[in-house]
């Protein structure tokens, strides 16, 4: 019998081994002792193996001590970020399987991540759906491997007693794990193994005989039979019976016969198509990720919304959406309708729709989702019960999505396909992420340019005053009458920049916030805001523009803006700073400057951080021990030099009753006759004499103590006093 035959024969007696498989065991590396807990307690029910590390030094000790095969890190660690641990792992380990957990606003940690060849990533808040997905992913990543370790390593044994026994080479073809194939020198197959069936959907009478070009359908895929060449670990395609694309992993080699002769071919190849479809779903992501940085880059630096919404659809017709039409609508009130702002994509030559065109904003997918605010994603036009009115008559999958900030709708992002189109959970989460980037900017725009039209009629009704100051000992009267206009204004827009301060303060059941302001003149360059990052997080600011009057209000609106742009997005005060002094770099005139003092307060666990742009130091006073503290970190003014400026991050965790005190330099420079200042030391001294008094009576005790130092009940400069008690129960 030959090897053909017995190939052959072979095939007809075939068995498949079980396929026996437990979860992999699991490393979870997290700062945050509840989280850590949840997760472990959760994923223990799911029947993983669970070790802990509370920061990545420790998690680097757990991973050489258990060699755990997945490990899931948070990034922002003390001691070793989660990055540094993926870097170091990666070293010498490429093969275990390392999830980073990074937030919605950390993009560049996430991209980070993946170019350090991190396995995953999951976007916080934390979905343990998401999370058992992810799990899955990696383990069917760790099975493969395994299975193509187990089975290499059989095959080689097995293929080591075929040179002295035909029994064993029939036993590696009936069970091999890899589907095999043999065939003669003109190619026709003569063998064809269960595994090879299951790939391919052919059983072995439909192919015996047959060429495997005839079968599968592709060219080159036979072993050349006149060199000594063989083929190992190549990545090919074959095509199946049912007309699928499947990517396998090939090895051939020759078949001699006792004289040394070829008398044929041997086939063995795995699927990997589960493999390399998860590969290209993760740089998807990846590109995605990048996507919504490079779109944010834009978003943050132009003024001009034309512009902004060419350059995002430009970007996704180029990297996601080929096939398909993009229109950006934004809602004109002049008009009362849809106005088509920016369009891309497939087929727009053919269209004869042009910017400006109005749409009905109670009429559609349009329509409703500008009336509902929430985004409606239709895979099959044509079966959608809502009457359909987009830009294509013929279509037949679309989204829309709402660009909106906060409460305020302005607009819809829309993709439109004549063909049928499917969204993933990724691609949803891109375009919603691009759709509120595209609402922030526009609100940003528009209070830019409120401020900007404002800032025009008060130099406006400057210049008015300049002109009748010169015409004082003629024109009394006029001048009176402007004076008088002018102080109406300006009270105007002492109520603008009062609108910049919150309505009320928010509290919480072991919070009490508390504030003093006092301008210097109608108009005032201080500015505080408490807000609620997330269920947990507070955020507090307290920031002083240089000078005063309406160029300085006008700063502190700014101020504002562009502290919303990023106090929602990064949970990092040290890097908000870097990222205000970028902006104002770009648009502060020489001698405008901010000093400014940020926080986050986690109210749940007492965890503060906080960074300091040259702002006076804040005190902290500790009931438990009567200590009081200066919260110092180094910083350098805002919006003065770009080059070599760092901020200062700190972090403290707050335990027991203690008392927070930010103010403004109008109160300790507050000068008496002597032009002697008011001093820290003296506002320490109050804060301790005091500390037992309710904030809101502590605050009236530093103003009646301002205006009996001073003499008088207005200052030189504005003051600003924020205080906050705080109790971790």
């Amino acid at each position: 019998m030959g090897w053909a035959e017995i190939f052959k024969e072979s095939s007809e007696h075939q068995n498949q081994q079980p396929n026996g498989q437990t979860n992999p065991s699991i490393l979870l590396v997290d700062d945050e002792p509840q989280i850590l807990n949840t997760l472990q307690k959760y994923l223990s029910r799911e029947n993983f193996t669970i070790y802990t590390a509370k920061d990545g030094e420790e998690g680097l000790a757990q991973y050489r001590k258990y060699a755990p095969q997945i490990i899931l890190t948070d990034i922002l660690m003390p001691r070793k970020t989660g990055l540094e641990l993926l870097e170091e792992i990666r070293l010498t380990d490429s093969e275990t399987e390392i999830i980073v957990v990074t937030g919605h606003g950390d993009l560049d940690s996430a991209i980070a991540a993946l170019k350090l060849n991190a396995s995953d990533f999951i976007l916080k808040p934390i979905d343990f759906e998401v999370i058992l997905m992810t799990l899955d992913r990696a383990t069917q990543r760790i099975s493969l491997r395994n299975k193509v370790k187990r089975y290499t390593k059989e095959l080689e044994e097995l293929l080591f007693k075929v040179n002295t026994s035909k029994k064993y080479l029939e036993a590696v073809f009936r069970n091999s794990p890899n589907a095999l194939i043999t065939y003669d020198l003109n190619g026709s197959i003569s063998s064809w193994n269960a595994e090879a069936e299951a790939v391919t959907g052919y059983t072995v009478d439909e192919v015996l005989g047959k060429t495997l070009e005839q079968v599968l359908h592709l060219d080159n895929f036979l072993q050349d039979m006149n060199t000594d060449d063989t083929v190992k670990n190549s990545v090919a395609q074959i095509l199946t019976k049912d007309r699928q694309l499947r990517f396998v992993s090939r090895n051939s080699a020759r078949i001699t016969n006792e004289q040394g002769e070829v008398i044929g071919g041997i086939e063995s190849f795995i699927d990997l198509t589960e493999q390399i479809k998860s590969e290209r779903l993760l740089e998807k992501r990846y590109l995605q990720v990048q996507t919504i940085n490079d779109i944010s880059k834009i978003v943050a630096g132009e003024n001009d919304m034309a512009t902004i919404s060419d350059y995002v659809l430009q970007s996704l017709h180029k990297t996601f959406f080929e096939s398909s039409l993009l229109s950006i609508f934004f809602y004109e009130s002049s008009v009362g309708s849809l106005v088509l702002q920016s369009i891309a994509g497939h087929s727009l030559e053919h269209l004869k729709i042009k910017k400006g065109k109005k749409f009905s904003a109670n009429k559609g997918i349009l329509g409703k989702v500008y009336r509902s605010k929430k985004a409606l994603l239709l895979d099959s036009v044509p079966t959608s019960s809502d009457l359909y009115r987009g830009t294509l008559t013929d279509a037949r999958s679309a989204y829309a999505f709402p660009i909106r900030s906060k409460n305020n709708m302005y607009g819809i992002l829309h993709i439109e396909n004549t063909e049928h189109m499917k969204l993933d959970e990724s691609d949803r989460f891109m375009l919603e992420a691009i759709a509120e980037f595209l609402g922030i900017s526009t609100e940003r725009i528009r209070l830019l340019n409120k401020i900007t039209h404002q800032n025009h009629l008060l130099e406006e009704q400057a210049k008015d005053l300049r002109t009748a100051l010169r015409k004082v000992e003629s024109q009394k009267e006029i001048i009176e009458k402007q004076n008088a206009r002018l102080i109406q204004d300006l009270r105007k827009a002492g109520d603008f920049q009062k609108s910049l301060l919150p309505e009320s303060l928010p509290q919480f059941d072991n919070i009490h916030f508390a504030t003093s302001y006092f301008p210097s003149s109608q108009l005032g360059g201080d500015l505080y805001d408490i807000f609620n990052i997330d269920e947990n997080m507070v955020g507090i600011i307290l920031a002083d523009a240089s000078g005063h009057g309406v160029a300085a209000a006008m700063l502190s609106a700014m101020f504002k803006m562009t502290l919303q742009k990023y106090a929602a997005e990064i949970v990092d005060p040290s890097q908000v700073m870097a990222q205000l002094n970028t902006d104002f770099c770009q648009v502060l005139q020489m001698g405008e400057f901010f000093t400014a003092f940020y926080a986050i307060l986690n109210r749940r666990t007492g965890r503060f951080i906080y960074s300091n742009a040259a702002h006076p130091r804040p005190l902290l006073f500790n009931y438990q021990n009567g200590t009081m503290q200066e919260l110092d970190t180094d910083g350098f003014l805002l919006g003065v030099m770009e080059e070599g400026i760092g901020y200062e991050q700190k972090e403290l965790q707050l335990s027991g009753k203690v008392r927070l005190m930010i103010y403004t330099d109008g109160v300790n420079e507050a000068t008496n006759g002597d032009e002697k200042q008011y001093g820290d030391d003296r506002i320490r001294m109050r804060l301790m004499e005091h500390a037992n008094d309710k904030p809101e009576d502590f605050l009236e005790v530093i103003r009646k103590d301002l205006i009996k130092y001073t003499g008088s009940d207005t200052f030189e400069d504005d003051v600003s006093i924020l205080v906050m008690d705080y109790e971790n129960k």
